[in-house]
């Protein structure tokens, strides 16, 4: 690799396999410090950033563009600039331009006959540095005497994402990615997990760099994701994904290059990265680079008793929104209402997914997509009916009998331990989506009683929980619960097997779901006695204190696994019972339950061990559980008479780096309803769900 003499540092890259490979060539400015192999770029990082972060994966290399194409009749034909056989030498290298990536198709199915094409299709791929931004362009031309249709047409995004154990790795040496897939409007950005900037903002050029051809340009849109990257075209990905039920709702499209040597044989497409001071810093990146800044609130899953209000800011002229159901939409324009900004009331009748097109600068489109709801009431009180009446197994015969398993929709079945359709046996009669559905249907019971709801828990609990699930109080290992795959394997497994290793008892994760159960048991007895029959409030509160404190205990005892060191889901109703235990006269048990949870808020806020860490390196579970350890130091620290030994700045610093490494995990910018608010890199991830 070498520098162009031309002005900018321009590299454009070999595509050929290539026996032996050179050097990485290094090239910075006051912003970007980059390294290219004879494949693409290989390192990018800030210039004299805070930490030494290489925003790429190590042994990855971007620059890889994906696509499939065919001529005529004939089948889809896969290439990729990392695949060494869909590659050839270039005859020669373009004027000022070092190297250059070239794709050629090795055979062509045409009329049922094999027929070779060599050289049908090149793509040259090049990146500039140019002031403050890298800018990245990809360059398609047919070289064949037939059309091609490139039907996919995507981009890898190998960034530095993998989670780590180690919190000094993690928050410092990763990043986290999000993708706003919405036509001219989609971005990327990059952050690391510790919020400290900048973060790295990937947007689509809406014209040709300066110095480049325009001709072929087209104004680059991203129109659809998966797995494999991010896609300007995605007709073939698009007809795959529907084949097998997949519901992406934006359109698909795909590009027709004319024979060689015609006006329409070459298309090119481009990138522009720049660096962002936060997410306000993001949010000013995107309007400078003619693209719509967009705030919502309350949030884009909205009940059909309540109205959104949305903002867009653009420097470009917004032409129209235009709702997918004008006739069950009420959209009305506030006007500006700040520089470049205008504001949108709307308000849906049709339940589902909703679409807002948005029309601007004279031809470009994004697209806002709603989900609409019944009124939360209604939600909350269909689906604690529908756990109740179809999903829970009432048969004395069974040893899962009371459990509230799985409904599967598609065959119109519940689902059992012995009769689980290819998913993971737990699922259906432990860990956390075997035991959350319970705790669900108390707690709705406390807010909106009905008998028969009331008494399925407490059959779930006398007939599946005491004595099964979850060990007795005149058992050895007081209140223990086993763990996956569900309690029978356990209680029938010998000392030797993994499942009977001292009674699988030290599982933490199962714990907070039960306690969490008989805590909202202790709440409906003691707001409706006459409703409850099993046990009643003291012997529901005792049950909770006694599985509070054996999560704290048993696991230790048993596994030596110590639940102060790691995040839980549903453990923030610890507090909760510590509460209700001294609203009960209960001080001694309080003091028990209090000395087990600031033991853990202490750890959690002196020792800061790494955050991140739940089940899984990056797990927002424990987001949950941190942010309820910093409410209650917030809290407890203004008390003359506390026993938590946290000092309030530390308190409050702590709840500071805990909700921006909250933020760092969910969608904050995106605007679709199924990443705004959810956590990242996996959205929809399962505490959603559940």
């Amino acid at each position: 690799m070498r520098k162009s003499t031309l002005g900018p540092f321009l590299v454009v890259l070999l595509a050929a396999g290539l026996s032996a490979q050179p050097a990485p060539h290094t090239s910075s400015n006051a912003h970007f410090t980059l390294q290219f192999n004879s494949r693409g770029l290989s390192s990018l990082k800030r210039t004299q950033d805070a930490f030494d972060t290489d925003y790429l994966a190590k042994g990855a290399t971007f620059g890889d563009v994906f696509f499939r194409y065919k001529m005529d009749r004939g089948r889809w034909q896969d290439a990729s600039a990392m695949r060494a056989a869909d590659r050839r030498a270039p005859t020669g290298p373009p004027s000022g331009v070092s190297r250059e990536f070239v794709f050629v198709d090795r055979y062509y199915l045409y009329h049922g006959d094999f027929n070779d094409h060599y050289g049908d299709l090149e793509l040259t791929s090049e990146f500039r540095l140019e002031g403050q931004a890298l800018i990245w362009t990809i360059r398609l031309k047919n070289q064949a005497d037939r059309p091609i249709e490139v039907g996919d047409l995507g981009v890898r995004l190998p960034f530095n994402t993998e989670g780590r154990w180690d919190w000094e790795e993690t928050t410092t040496h990763r990043v986290i990615r999000h993708r706003f897939v919405s036509g001219n409007n989609s971005f990327v950005f990059w952050t690391r997990p510790n919020s400290v900037g900048p973060f790295l903002v990937m947007t689509p050029l809406a014209e040709s760099p300066s110095g480049q051809s325009r001709k072929a340009f087209r104004a680059t849109r991203l129109e659809y994701t998966d797995e494999a990257g991010v896609y300007i075209h995605s007709t073939a990905a698009g007809a795959d994904v529907k084949r097998l039920g997949g519901n992406w709702r934006q359109p698909h499209t795909s590009l027709t290059l004319g024979p060689a040597g015609s006006p329409e044989a070459e298309a090119a497409y481009g990138f522009r990265f720049r660096w962002a001071d936060g997410y306000d810093g993001v949010r000013d990146v995107l309007c400078d680079e003619g693209l719509i800044d967009v705030n919502v609130v309350p949030g884009m899953t909205v009940p059909s008793d309540l109205e959104a209000m949305f903002s867009l800011r653009t420097k470009e002229k917004i032409d129209a929104v235009e709702p997918e159901f004008p006739a069950a939409t009420d959209l009305e324009d506030l006007g500006t209402r700040a520089k470049n900004t205008r504001v949108y009331r709307v308000r849906f009748d049709k339940l589902g997914e909703n679409m807002l097109t948005v029309r601007y600068a004279g031809g470009r489109t994004t697209y806002l997509e709603f989900f609409v709801t019944e009124p939360l009431e209604t939600l909350i009180k269909k689906r604690a009916a529908f756990i109740v009446n179809h999903q829970q197994h009432r048969n004395p015969a069974k040893w899962y009998n009371g459990l509230f398993s799985d409904w599967d929709m598609k065959n119109k079945v519940l689902r059992s331990p012995e009769d689980i359709d290819n998913i993971k046996d737990y699922w259906f009669a432990s860990d956390d989506p075997g035991l959350c559905k319970a705790p669900y249907v108390a707690e709705k019971n406390v807010h909106f009683p009905d008998p028969k709801e009331i008494e399925a828990v407490e059959y779930h609990i006398k007939n599946f929980v005491w004595g099964k699930l979850q060990r007795t109080d005149k058992e050895t290992w007081a209140y223990g619960i086993y763990g996956i795959p569900n309690w029978k394997v356990n209680r029938d497994s010998g000392p030797s097997a993994r499942d009977g290793w001292v009674g699988h008892l030290w599982r933490l994760y199962d714990y907070p779901h039960v306690v969490m159960l008989y805590l909202n048991m202790y709440r409906i007895a003691k707001a409706h006695p006459a409703l409850t029959h099993y046990l009643d409030a003291a012997g529901y509160l005792r049950r909770a204190y006694g599985t509070a404190h054996a999560l704290f205990t048993v696991p230790l005892e048993t596994g030596n696994w110590p639940a102060r060191s790691i995040g839980l889901f549903n453990e923030l109703v610890i507090a909760d019972v510590i509460e209700a235990l001294e609203a009960e006269g209960m001080r001694s048990e309080a003091a028990v339950v209090r000395k087990d949870w600031e033991d853990k808020v202490a750890y959690f806020i002196n020792d800061h061990p790494d955050y991140f860490w739940a089940e899984y390196p990056f797990g927002p579970c424990a987001f949950e559980s941190t942010h309820a350890f910093a409410k209650y130091a917030m809290r407890e620290t203004t008390r003359p008479d506390r026993t938590l030994k946290v000092a309030p700045a530390d308190a409050a610093r702590f709840l500071e780096d805990q909700m921006k490494a909250n933020n760092v995990m969910r969608g904050w910018l995106e605007p679709s309803y199924y990443l705004l608010g959810n956590s990242s890199p996996v959205s929809m991830f399962y505490m959603s769900q559940m």
